[in-house]
């Protein structure tokens, strides 16, 4: 009679081995699947994130009675808060980064930036659309400075 040795829980190696080997092919198969949502994840994040910089910048300009505009430009991967004084415009912060592999395909507004008032109408109104691999969505600023997805 054979006596085969087990570990103090009362799995052998080879059973331990087999189980690690099926959570990993489970695990790449999975990894694998979810491989074409993740774009259109990021995107979604993105839309959610450029809609609330809009609503952000639309409040900024109410708030401190100064207008404000976020300034995108084709093909980059991240866009600007700028506070305009007169005729001059000045960053507020940093450059704002999309999620990874999401970048502005185009703005409709003129000079690439949505441009708010400190009423919260929009001076400069249009279309942000965003891209991830072969996937777009779009942010639609109104007259009124209003931002929807569509």
């Amino acid at each position: 009679m054979s006596h085969v040795a087990r570990s103090a829980v009362g799995f052998s190696l080879i059973e331990l081995v087999v189980v690690l080997a099926l959570v990993t092919v489970l695990g790449f198969g999975a990894a694998s699947a979810l491989g074409p949502t993740r774009g259109r994840v990021m995107l979604w994040l993105a839309t959610t994130q450029v809609m609330r910089d809009l609503s952000a910048a639309r409040m900024r300009a109410i708030a401190e009675n100064q207008d404000h505009r976020l300034v995108f430009s084709a093909a980059s991967s991240e866009y600007v808060l700028e506070r305009i004084d007169g005729s001059s415009a000045d960053p507020v912060g940093e450059p704002i980064a999309l999620p990874l592999g999401v970048s502005v395909q185009s703005c409709s507004a003129r000079d690439g930036a949505l441009h708010f008032r400190p009423r919260g109408n929009a001076a400069s109104f249009g279309t942000i659309t965003l891209a991830s691999g072969g996937d777009t969505a779009k942010v639609i600023v109104n007259i009124t400075g209003h931002a929807r997805s569509g």
